[in-house]
């Protein structure tokens, strides 16, 4: 029988182009979804579900903002400026020995970016969060 290693939801870093992003703070659920048919042909009273075109939801990341760190701003103003970038992501989720399970993500590109609500009573991290839709995706 195989060790079963669970995996913490706060033990993961996101890379962008190869490059190790350790400070996001949070990243939304990745989810696909398959469309099915059904195909009711043929002598077959049963209708046979066949699974057709997969898409991706888009993937929300948040961090916390450093106003030196102009990647992000920069990589969404390629898109403001017609000139999209397309980049390759993984979210690196590492299980309690250590052991790296990736969710890569294919032709990525912001399709929201924004920096958290200013308020001079409230204490906190500045927060910057972008979201990013892409092609398609592969647990590796």
């Amino acid at each position: 029988m195989a060790n079963y290693l669970t995996s913490g939801k706060n033990n993961f870093y996101v890379e962008i182009d190869g490059h190790k992003f350790a400070n996001f703070i949070s990243v939304s659920e990745i989810k696909g979804t398959a469309q099915v048919i059904h195909d009711i042909g043929g002598q077959d009273k049963i209708a046979r579900k066949i699974p057709t075109k997969v898409t991706y939801e888009d993937i929300t990341f948040v961090r916390n903002a450093d106003p030196n760190d102009m990647e992000l701003k920069n990589w969404f103003k390629t898109v403001i400026d017609n000139k999209v970038e397309r980049k390759s992501m993984s979210i690196v989720i590492m299980d309690q020995g250590f052991n790296e399970k990736r969710f890569n993500m294919y032709e990525c590109f912001p399709s929201h970016h924004s920096i958290s609500s200013l308020n001079s009573q409230e204490t906190g991290a500045l927060q910057e969060v972008i979201t990013v839709a892409f092609e398609n995706g592969e647990w590796a």
